[in-house]
């Protein structure tokens, strides 16, 4: 008995209790029930590319399939994660040492950003001590 869960898809679930468990009654080939089925009659799976090919040997390769796909998306991973390290390491050999007049003048530069340049930072409260750190965790 199929039971329509959409218009294009239909779930393929016998329950005929006369049926063998393991083949149906039209042609010797073995049962496959509960998986998705478009409406012309192929399965939406792609990985199913055989219909003569029993369901176990399907899901089988199914998971062959997966773990290639899994195996090949963490390569990707570790391989761009490489490549960005490389590139990190690369612009921090060819970024100039910073002298101390150099340092000086970034900060200047910063403050003035900030628009702090002027400012009196004697009225700012200490920082805070680490039993008030403990405290406020």
């Amino acid at each position: 008995m199929a039971h329509a869960s959409s218009s294009r898809e239909t779930i393929i679930n016998d329950e005929d209790k006369n049926m063998s468990p393991n083949h149906s009654e039209e042609n010797d080939e073995p049962r496959r029930d509960n998986f998705m089925v478009h409406e012309e009659g192929t399965q939406s799976n792609s990985e199913f590319t055989n219909p003569q090919m029993p369901l176990a040997q399907c899901m089988l390769e199914q998971s062959k399939i997966r773990q290639q796909r899994n195996q090949a998306c963490k390569d990707h991973n570790v391989a761009k994660h490489e490549s960005q390290k490389e590139q990190q390491s690369w612009l921090k050999a060819e970024l100039p040492e910073i002298v101390h007049g150099m340092r000086s003048d970034v900060r200047a530069h910063f403050l003035f950003l900030l628009k702090v340049r002027d400012k009196d930072f004697s009225s700012l409260p200490a920082p805070p001590s680490t039993e008030e750190r403990e405290i406020a965790i």
